[in-house]
């Protein structure tokens, strides 16, 4: 019996450990300039013309917190157009979301 509450209170000590030490990437320094870039770029873009992107693409390929700034300020300031379609990989549209229907 006090192996199965040791194994118990471990259980839940891992458990209580790895809830509070999340990964909050609102918390990431870089968070506030890609969702200020991914709100620039919804706001300004232009289909076709990939000058009218705000986007540092060397932070968005290697800073996580600057990368999901991006997309929620993409997201959030996104206007009209239907559905807001996610395509990260697809090459030749430098990931950038596409406004939806076409």
């Amino acid at each position: 019996m006090p192996g199965r509450f040791l194994s118990l209170w471990l259980l839940a000590t891992a458990l209580l450990v790895s809830a509070c030490s999340s990964n909050d990437l609102t918390n990431s320094p870089n968070y506030e300039l890609g969702y200020s870039d991914g709100c620039g770029t919804a706001t300004t873009r232009k289909p076709g013309d990939p000058g009218t992107i705000h986007r540092n693409d060397a932070l968005f390929h290697a800073d996580e917190g600057y990368a999901a700034g991006w997309r929620a300020g993409y997201g959030a300031c996104g206007q009209g157009g239907g559905p807001v379609q996610q395509n990260w990989s697809m090459p030749g549209n430098g990931g950038v979301m596409i406004q939806g229907p076409h």
